[in-house]
């Protein structure tokens, strides 16, 4: 569901690779849960290949799960230009992160701190502006 998402706001197809795994009424749950990790497995590694030199920015907004991100987090290159910004109550705990705490923001910060983390480096239109606006008060200015 979440891939889907994602490629649809991309404008991509979704990868082979993110099917849904076979699972027949034979199988233990031990196989049951080899085919959901592997199915799993394969839809990383087809959306890693898939958005390959593009300029991405996920964001996830007031994460629970540590082990969802890592799900999530398709950018395993440090010359990758696809990016996860993470909003979470959760301290520590995430691999190669840059944590910046920080209290409750004004709307003017939640947007600056939304387009600095996120790599964009040169002066923002009116029509990207209003999308960094969007999506900063859509996470609650966390």
């Amino acid at each position: 569901e979440y891939l889907t998402s994602i490629c649809h706001q991309l404008d991509l197809e979704l990868p082979a690779a993110c099917s849904e795994p076979i699972i027949l009424p034979t199988d233990s749950d031990s196989i049951r849960r080899k085919k959901v990790r592997g199915a799993m497995d394969d839809a990383k590694v087809g959306m890693s290949r898939l958005l390959a030199n593009r300029s991405v920015l996920i964001v996830l907004d007031d994460v629970w799960s540590r082990s969802a991100v890592s799900w999530l987090n398709f950018g395993n290159r440090v010359d990758s230009s696809l990016r996860v910004l993470i909003s979470t109550r959760l301290r520590g705990g995430f691999c190669r992160a840059n944590a910046v705490e920080v209290g409750a923001l004004s709307l003017e910060e939640a947007t600056a701190l939304l387009v600095s983390e996120s790599g964009f480096h040169a002066e923002l239109s009116q029509e990207e502006r209003s999308s960094a606006i969007d999506l900063a008060t859509s996470c609650s200015l966390l």
